[in-house]
């Protein structure tokens, strides 16, 4: 089995497969494994390439992160999403704070408050269908101004540089169901690199044959 990308997915799929008896290699283009969580090196200190944290309902992550001993005492956090706009913050998960969002009018807020609701209590991402992008869904179902206003930039633009229509309808509708603006987080006191070095080893150890950029 051949997997592209020594993100931390990819090492774990090469991990359970090569523990299934199958004969794995891993490629990874940069000079180290761990994707996105990965990170480089100045002066002595591991910076991170992109901030990440552990969400408490991820218990996939937490299952690797408590078999390497990687979550003893750490503090787990409320998390707060806000909206900056014109010098002022706006709290994103808080009713209060997204009533004052300014870039939604009165409509918009009660569109959003129902979107919030339907997609708690109402949606099942796999009734999306495969080929639906994630704009033309949210304009069914949230409307055009909570779509353009927030969803736009908030989702595509910050977290994917990408436009809604180039994301996909049931990877978008997923995150959504994760609410994961509503739980709690951590982060290692090792940072990720603890984590990513110990997946590594294992991979070694189970014979997994890795080919990164020299």
């Amino acid at each position: 089995v051949a997997i592209l990308g020594g993100g931390l997915s990819g090492m774990i799929a090469a991990l359970n497969l090569s523990k299934s008896g199958f004969e794995v290699h891993l490629f990874e283009r940069k000079k180290v494994l761990g994707g996105l969580a990965a990170s480089f090196n100045i002066e002595g200190y591991n910076i991170p390439l992109f901030y990440h944290h552990i969400i408490k309902h991820n218990q996939h992550t937490i299952k690797y992160l408590n078999k390497y001993g990687l979550l003893g005492n750490v503090k787990w956090k409320r998390i707060k999403i806000a909206i900056a706009q014109d010098g002022k913050v706006h709290l994103f998960n808080d009713l209060f704070g997204l009533t004052k969002f300014p870039l939604l009018s009165c409509y918009g807020k009660l569109r959003a408050l129902l979107f919030a609701a339907y997609v708690f209590f109402l949606l099942n991402p796999n009734k999306i269908r495969d080929e639906e992008n994630a704009k033309d869904w949210l304009l069914k179902y949230a409307g055009k101004e909570v779509t353009y206003n927030l969803f736009s930039e908030l989702y595509g633009r910050n977290k994917f540089n990408l436009a809604l229509s180039k994301i996909s309808a049931k990877q978008f509708a997923h995150r959504l169901k994760e609410r994961e603006a509503y739980d709690l987080y951590t982060y290692p006191r090792k940072g990720l690199d603890a984590f990513i070095n110990r997946l590594e080893e294992d991979l070694v150890r189970n014979n997994v044959a890795i080919y990164k950029r020299v």
